[in-house]
């Protein structure tokens, strides 16, 4: 968005957001963040145009910049945008944007809603596999299961639609009010009455293309559909999601089961390629998968901190300068602390591992005397990828160009022959004293 157009565009998102909140009873977070800014914390933000049908395109987004302004701005990690004078003049354009269709109920006896956001952390391209296992579940593929049934469309009352039209106006009595009342008199004589259906334009075939014409699949850094399936497809695709976010955790995922779809239209005319319906499923859609998939990824989290108990901690001290990993059936992270010396003094390795792996007895650690080699000021990244690929032993060292003591030895550990010689002297040497005072008594 240029900066000359900045202004007006927020302008009129807290004009609109006023009418939530004072219809509604919402509260509308309104704020913004430039693309550098973005950028700078390490996210961007690409843009595609997607043609659901000749002519008529949708955006695609994918960099994570969508995803890490929108959690900025919910957080109030960035000042929210404070109203001036002239949003009170602000006039909220709503145009062409319509919700009169009643719930379209299921062919197949379920729809699903799906939100998947892959583990960037986990190499491959986990939305073409997900949407190549969904479409080979879905007998005919995911095409067949747009939920734009047009044969169970029905149109709302009248009554109904001016009720839910007044919730969009500051006033019954404005002019964007008055306009789209008379226009709901048409359409209803076009729709529910299906009088004139031919004198605007040609009805029955809008209606039959608005299938052509929805957004039931899309994507803004993270996969969004909403399919009509069966039941048993339904777990299919479920059980497909939770097998592959356990194992290996290369997803996060939220679903949402309902029997009905809801469909919102944005209609410039009845031409191809000049409405758009988006989609949504009853009883939550969207925002309750959402829901859930932050829960999953929280979770998550948790999980980390839980599991990432130290399976091996130690405490170096003077007579251990090398620490040997048998990593040979677990992944984990390894924390190193330098002492005041410069060597590595404690190594704490975290284990990622479910509760099968939590007591690994094949997890073995042994010390070794040798010379001191890995040093503070040797690159740390690529000693953990050694002791990652258990490479041999992880041995530790004084800075180069430090000047150290003198090398530690190690002491030498009494037999225990000399302990039993060492007490048995002890033991005389007090039973003569014993003796001696006795004998002055």
């Amino acid at each position: 968005l240029p900066e000359v157009h900045r202004l007006s565009a927020v302008n009129a998102l807290l004009a609109f957001s006023k009418i939530v909140k004072k219809n509604f009873k919402l509260d509308l977070i309104i704020g913004s963040m430039y693309i550098h800014e973005i950028e700078q914390l390490g996210a961007t933000v690409e843009v595609a145009r997607y043609e659901i049908h000749s002519g008529m395109c949708i955006a695609l987004f994918r960099g994570g910049g969508v995803t890490l302004a929108n959690h900025k701005v919910q957080n109030g990690e960035v000042p929210e945008e404070d109203a001036t004078d002239s949003v009170y003049n602000t006039r909220v354009n709503i145009e062409g944007l319509s919700c009169r269709w009643n719930k379209i109920p299921s062919k197949h006896g379920c729809i699903m809603t799906i939100l998947v956001l892959d583990n960037p952390k986990v190499p491959g391209n986990v939305y073409e596999y997900v949407t190549g296992q969904i479409d080979a579940i879905l007998s005919r593929g995911i095409t067949h299961a747009n939920p734009v049934n047009t044969e169970f469309l029905t149109w709302k009352s009248t009554r109904q639609i001016i009720r839910e039209e007044r919730r969009f106006h500051a006033s019954t009595c404005s002019i964007s009010f008055i306009v789209r009342f008379f226009e709901i008199m048409v359409v209803v004589m076009l729709f529910k009455y299906k009088l004139f259906q031919k004198a605007l334009f040609d009805v029955p075939h809008y209606i039959r293309e608005s299938k052509s014409h929805a957004d039931y699949r899309k994507f803004d850094d993270m996969l969004r559909m909403v399919i009509d399936c069966t039941q048993d497809q339904a777990n299919a695709i479920e059980f497909m999601l939770q097998d592959m976010h356990q194992h290996g955790h290369k997803l996060f995922y939220g679903v949402l089961y309902s029997t009905h779809s809801l469909m919102a239209c944005e209609f410039s005319n009845g031409t191809d390629g000049n409405h758009i319906h988006y989609i949504d499923c009853d009883n939550g859609g969207y925002a309750l998968a959402a829901k859930a998939l932050k829960e999953q990824m929280e979770q998550r989290v948790s999980d980390r901190f839980a599991i990432h108990k130290p399976i091996l901690e130690t405490k170096l001290d003077d007579d251990d300068t090398s620490l040997e990993i048998d990593r040979s059936t677990i992944e984990g992270e390894f924390s190193l602390t330098f002492g005041d010396d410069g060597c590595i003094d404690h190594c704490l390795v975290f284990g990622d591992y479910d509760d099968q792996r939590h007591h690994d007895p094949s997890l073995e650690a042994s010390y070794h005397d040798e010379k001191h080699k890995c040093r503070a000021d040797d690159d740390v990244s690529i000693v953990l990828e050694k002791l990652e690929a258990g490479q041999g032993d992880f041995e530790l060292g004084a800075p180069k160009g430090v000047e150290t003591e003198k090398p530690r030895k190690k002491k030498k550990k009494k037999s225990k022959s000399k302990k039993k010689k060492k007490k048995k002297r002890v033991e005389t040497k007090a039973t003569e004293e014993a003796a001696a005072l006795v004998w002055e008594a």
